[in-house]
């Protein structure tokens, strides 16, 4: 701005000391969360006095350094699995992450696809709704809430697994993993209601679709696009390779699930899944 006299150590004196004030005056802390620091600025020392005072916060990777986790905030990470601590953000406005009258809200598809594919991932996910000034939640962002909920109460177990993408080499799915339980995340932009799940090649003992409750159609074949992926990856019989059956998942109701991702979970016998 005109006149505007930046003075960064003046700035870094009153921030250290402001953050010193949080951290010895008002009891134990459990987490220091940053926003919206000047990308510039790296100064690993700031971080190291809140963890000598306040040794049990954790730290998001807003402020001077890289903290503790990170933060993705209205996207989603090109990843299968988080390879570090991660919290999510979204809020149900596309605007504000307040209160706004005439806000923006995204669909509950969207929503969904965004919580599914960071829990899955293995992240933490904080939805934001915007209260009014009485504190009140606009119907518009209680009805997601309760779409949403109503979807996640359904599909949990399947998202909050342990990630195991190196099960099934489909990018586009997210793969979880509880014991003998597998878990796919199928999302409903999906182009055919039959997903594949190479390299498993051994039916589940049982395949339930968590949203509805219903059995899933599994199947193990080498249908020509198998057989066509599988050699335009290099898979040659005239080098001594030949293109294998894998397991499939049939009639999914792709289309007919309110554009929800589907979660479906796949119970093997004990030790199959360790030799995938």
């Amino acid at each position: 701005m005109p006149g505007d006299r930046p003075d960064w150590d003046a700035y870094m004196a009153f921030l250290v000391a402001q953050v010193r004030e949080l951290c010895t005056n008002y009891g134990t802390l459990h987490g220091f969360w940053w926003d919206m620091n000047v990308p510039e600025l790296h100064d690993p020392s700031v971080n190291a006095m809140i963890r000598g005072l306040q040794p049990l916060a954790v730290i998001n990777n807003r402020g001077f350094d890289q903290g503790d986790f990170s933060t993705p905030e209205r996207h989603v990470p090109d990843s299968r699995r988080f390879t570090k601590l991660t919290e999510a953000c979204q809020s149900v406005g596309r605007e504000s992450w307040g209160y706004r009258a005439d806000e923006d809200y995204y669909t509950p598809s969207h929503l969904e696809h965004s919580i599914a594919r960071m829990v899955a991932m293995g992240g933490n996910y904080l939805l934001n709704v915007g209260p009014r000034g009485d504190g009140t939640i606009p119907e518009a962002s209680a009805s997601l809430l309760r779409r949403i909920g109503a979807w996640y109460g359904s599909v949990r177990e399947g998202l909050t697994a342990e990630p195991a993408p190196h099960l099934v080499n489909d990018p586009s799915l997210n793969v979880t993993r509880e014991g003998d339980n597998v878990y796919i995340v199928v999302p409903s932009s999906t182009e055919s209601s039959s997903v594949g799940l190479r390299p498993i090649a051994t039916l589940p003992n049982s395949a339930v679709l968590l949203n509805t409750g219903m059995p899933v159609e599994t199947c193990v074949d080498l249908t020509p696009r198998g057989w066509y992926e599988q050699w335009h990856e290099g898979v040659r019989e005239a080098d001594g390779g030949t293109p294998l059956p894998y397991l499939r998942l049939r009639g999914l109701p792709i289309g007919r699930a309110e554009g929800e991702p589907l979660v479906i979970r796949l119970s093997f016998g004990r030790g199959v899944l360790d030799a995938v």
